[in-house]
């Protein structure tokens, strides 16, 4: 029996749900379990055992869907488990599914969000169904993914698990922080619309007093609005944006307060 990771890609600067991936792919490595980890666009050149990438540019191509069904062909046995992450991986194996192309094997998906764009739209309610349609087991990865997916599926709830997100415990000792003149405010993540970064600007902006720095390590699609609002706000020389931080635990030990302001 294999394990199978499917994911839009396992590049680490987009995102908690990507690390999570590589960290379930290489956990399962260590055990001396059968894991394959599958990215269907572009991915960084890691070096990972049993990981592969289609490195296309966007993962919202038919080719992927042909290629993708092609690696249940070549790949994909009766019995194995299939893992899948991310919209549209979760509606392309679904589809697969349901077009009775895939063996006969356990279908997970893993719910990384309390929100999506297709929500609470009509063509939405219809898309949704498609994807998640197929699995046997839905993952949120808290409760409160769990209660917000069940109030726009609740006929899905017996296929609901709620298995909380983990963390690495990095540190050995509590770090001994020392009183600065300007303490330093962090927020880590990738820079969309759900990380809440505009409140978190509008926040900083009202500690006009205060002699504060607000640091953001993450890259995005929203990086110039964000540096125009800091602007804007007059808070450019509060603000720094870090871009994308491989050490996360070497830039808390340099800070005073971590700020999580996602939706």
């Amino acid at each position: 029996m294999a394990i199978h990771h499917i994911i839009n890609d396992y590049n680490l600067a987009h995102g908690g749900a990507q690390r999570l991936v590589l960290d379930l792919h290489k956990g399962g490595l260590d055990e001396g379990l059968s894991s394959k980890l599958l990215g269907l666009s572009k991915s960084p050149i890691y070096n990972i055992q049993s990981a592969r990438s289609l490195h296309y540019q966007s993962v919202y191509k038919l080719i992927i869907f042909i290629k993708l069904w092609r690696y249940f062909k070549e790949e994909v046995n009766a019995g194995d488990i299939v893992h899948v992450h991310l919209f549209p991986s979760i509606l392309y194996v679904s589809l697969l599914s349901i077009f009775k192309l895939l063996p006969k094997c356990k279908l997970i998906l893993t719910e990384h969000s309390t929100s999506n764009k297709r929500r609470n739209k009509l063509w939405g309610k219809w898309v949704d169904y498609l994807t998640y349609k197929s699995y046997h087991k839905i993952i949120a990865i808290s409760k409160g993914t769990a209660e917000a997916f069940l109030e726009w599926k609740p006929s899905m709830k017996e296929k609901v698990q709620i298995i909380n997100n983990g963390a690495h415990l990095t540190f050995d000792n509590y770090v001994i922080r020392k009183q600065k003149l300007r303490p330093v405010i962090v927020s880590i993540g990738r820079l969309h619309a759900l990380k809440n970064y505009r409140t978190a600007l509008n926040a900083v902006a009202e500690l006009k007093n205060l002699n504060v720095e607000y640091w953001i390590a993450g890259s995005g699609q929203l990086k110039n609005e964000l540096i125009s609002q800091a602007t804007q706000l007059k808070i450019n020389h509060k603000v720094k944006f870090l871009g994308f931080v491989s050490d996360i635990p070497e830039l808390l030990k340099k800070v005073d307060i971590f700020l999580m302001p996602s939706l």
